[in-house]
């Protein structure tokens, strides 16, 4: 039983410094589910029990400590990427989320500007080191924590590690910001439900994830479907000339990504889900003036409002030997329906070459109809 013992004794093995971690993390994540009078502190009650355990004589090998706190900061900013990406570009199209972008810089620049002034009026008392530590607890800013540790690393900082700082500030950050919310509910006398209420009806709905699948209804249509674009489309979407910019696979597969990152939605593939044979493409993108000339414009306006930040610009291509079947409108329909309840567009453009005659029926089917402006002079 030598090897039970030196698992709770060993502190120089890694299978302490897992059951350790392991124990830590799902004390916290126990304790972190009780609510008193409302307020649960969630998976940010692991730092306190970590406090705790420490503070107690647990410890773990330096090296395997150094690796699981890189590993997990890795972690952990990779996932806030993957969390906030989808709306964070997009953030920067809107007004409030300008407004927000600018006040959040001033924010992080106020409480630089504090961390420095206490560093200055406090110098034989705290060090800077350990006041940047103690800022990112308070604003419990675990990757600026990490940044700082680098930083501080590669300017060959010796001294006390500025951890301490942080997991000092940190329990206040996190419970001030808990009481700083609920008094400024109080004193502005704020109704969460309608707030936000009044956010899904407006901006809420903008910033939704965009993938989705889309069935087609249409009984005519049986076995049709609508799906993101993938690699295995690239080949068929070159070989059908959808477009003059997307004549080899690299420009197809370069369009996508840039069009998902920058706009987040770009085209889909219609395809036949029995036999997974491509039917065509349809999709949307932000309205842009590129030269091209010799076209007709359509207008889809679903409310009397023209905003032109609620408008897109619908574009598809079906293969030849799929055409003048209803594909072409049912698809274009599935996605007009899924950008207005998804994004709360409300105008829609199309650019249709001047004798195109099946496409413009086809647009005007769908409610489209032909203005003599141009929307990009």
């Amino acid at each position: 039983m030598s090897w039970l013992t030196a698992l709770f004794t060993d502190t120089q093995s890694p299978a302490h410094a897992a059951l350790i971690y392991s124990l830590v993390i799902a004390a916290g994540m126990a304790l972190g589910r009780i609510r008193i009078r409302g307020v649960s502190l969630g998976v940010t009650f692991v730092l306190f029990t970590g406090l705790v355990a420490s503070a107690l004589g647990a410890r773990v090998d330096p090296a395997v400590l150094a690796f699981i706190r890189d590993f997990g900061l890795v972690l952990f900013v990779f996932f806030i990427g993957l969390q906030v990406g989808p709306s964070f570009f997009n953030s920067f199209r809107t007004h409030n989320g300008r407004t927000l972008n600018l006040l959040t810089i001033g924010i992080i620049l106020a409480g630089l500007f504090l961390t420095l002034l206490f560093a200055a009026v406090l110098p034989g008392l705290v060090s800077l080191p350990q006041m940047l530590g103690i800022h990112f607890g308070a604003v419990t800013n675990t990757p600026g924590l990490g940044a700082a540790r680098d930083m501080l690393s590669e300017l060959g900082y010796s001294g006390e590690d500025i951890t301490i700082g942080y997991a000092s500030a940190y329990p206040l950050g996190v419970i001030g910001a808990v009481l700083t919310v609920r008094f400024l509910r109080r004193l502005f006398r704020i109704d969460l439900a309608k707030e936000e209420a009044a956010w899904d009806a407006t901006e809420g709905a903008k910033d939704k994830p965009v993938f989705f699948h889309v069935e087609l209804t249409n009984k005519a249509l049986s076995g049709r479907t609508i799906r993101e674009i993938a690699e295995r489309d690239y080949e068929e979407i070159v070989k059908n000339r959808v477009d003059e910019s997307l004549d080899t696979v690299e420009n197809v597969a370069d369009y996508t990504k840039r069009h998902y990152e920058v706009f987040e939605f770009g085209f889909w593939t219609v395809e036949e889900k029995k036999s997974g044979s491509l039917v065509g493409v349809v999709g949307f993108r932000i309205p842009q003036d590129d030269g091209i000339r010799g076209v007709d414009y359509y207008v889809l306006s679903l409310s009397d409002k023209n905003s032109w930040n609620d408008t897109l610009e619908i574009g598809y291509h079906i293969f030849p030997e799929y055409r003048r079947k209803g594909y072409a409108s049912e698809a274009c329909r599935a996605v007009i329906e899924y950008a207005r309840e998804e994004f709360g567009i409300i105008r829609f453009i199309a650019r249709i070459g001047k004798e195109n005659i099946v496409s413009k029926k086809m647009a005007e089917s769908l409610g489209f109809v032909k203005t003599e402006e141009d929307p990009f002079d």
